[in-house]
């Protein structure tokens, strides 16, 4: 195999050095061998390397903390084709709240190994143990999402842990949430964060795909009141009012559990409007002393494609009045 120098005074300045070995360190667009006192002007990969390299610090933002000389360069091309980070959303787009943060990434679980649980600094809980790689594919393509959402924020690198009840463990003065989807071999995650010092922001996202005929029968009769059923807009598909319904009710149950600590029924909440971008849901029954029946909580919500994206935020400044 060819080799040759690459001149390594760009990488240089590169902050968050971190060590892996005294003869190997990574940066935020690749990996970089040293020599010596570890400090040098040149150091020699292979042509492969290079490649992934040059990948790297165009698509996958820092951290990209790896180790050749423990796993190969055999294990690089599955990070290239298992995560796909998804461009920022932009301004006047309905999910940017202020003050959120928000990653996106598409993930093939068919491409998924289970060293990049290390490639990317991610943490495999215990609980995943023996879990199949489709799922494990799910996990890491959301704390995947979640680290660079906390990157964002300005809070550096964190591989998000796994609480007792399978919630995710923020950050002390951090609110987030996590979701993925997956259909028909291709899947999809985000996560949200915000800075929470007081501890009064709720945040919950949700990804869902549009419910399948099959299924909207047992589901319906699960997640809507005899009233929601009355409330959907007479030019509204119902398989999209029964997602957004589910959706809508999931953000809110990751919004509140933080402070209720159990997971909920969904006749706790009823969807009462949806339009423009926005829902409401009414608690139907005290949850919390800080969530009483008859509240009218605002979210987010929008649709591409079969797939939708709810987003609550409470309190939401930018909320419709009523």
């Amino acid at each position: 195999m060819a080799l040759f120098y690459v001149d390594s005074c760009c990488a240089a300045p590169c902050c968050h050095l971190h060590q892996v070995s005294p003869w190997h360190r990574t940066f935020p667009g690749g990996f970089q061998t040293f020599t010596g006192s570890g400090r040098a002007s040149c150091h020699v990969v292979c042509a492969w390397c290079a490649i992934c390299s040059v990948y790297y610090l165009f698509t996958m933002p820092h951290p990209n903390r790896f180790c050749l000389d423990a796993l190969g360069i055999d294990h690089l091309p599955a990070l290239a084709t298992c995560l796909h980070p998804l461009p920022i959303r932009t301004s006047g787009d309905i999910l940017l709240a202020a003050g959120i943060h928000l990653r996106e990434a598409r993930f093939e679980p068919a491409r998924f190994d289970p060293n990049l649980f290390i490639l990317l600094n991610i943490a495999r809980p215990d609980v995943l143990r023996g879990a199949a790689p489709a799922r494990l594919a799910e996990f890491l393509a959301g704390r995947y999402c979640a680290g660079h959402a906390l990157l964002a924020a300005g809070r550096g690198w964190t591989s998000v842990p796994v609480g007792a009840q399978r919630e995710p463990c923020w950050p002390v003065g951090v609110c987030g949430t996590i979701s993925h989807t997956r259909r028909g071999g291709h899947g999809h995650a985000i996560a949200a964060v915000a800075h929470d010092i007081g501890d009064r922001l709720a945040l919950g996202v949700d990804l869902e795909d549009l419910i399948d005929d099959a299924a909207q029968p047992a589901l319906a009769e699960m997640i809507l009141d005899a009233q929601e059923q009355e409330l959907r807009p007479t030019d509204e598909d119902p398989a999209r009012w029964l997602t957004l319904a589910f959706s809508a009710k999931e953000s809110l149950f990751k919004a509140v559990f933080p402070d209720v600590r159990s997971y909920l029924d969904f006749q706790v909440a009823r969807l009462v409007t949806a339009q423009a971008g926005w829902f409401c849901l009414r608690l139907m029954q005290d949850i919390h002393p800080r969530w009483r029946a008859g509240q009218l909580i605002w979210g987010r919500y929008q649709w591409s494609g079969i797939r939708l994206t709810t987003l609550l935020v409470h309190p939401d400044p930018d909320a419709p009045a009523g």
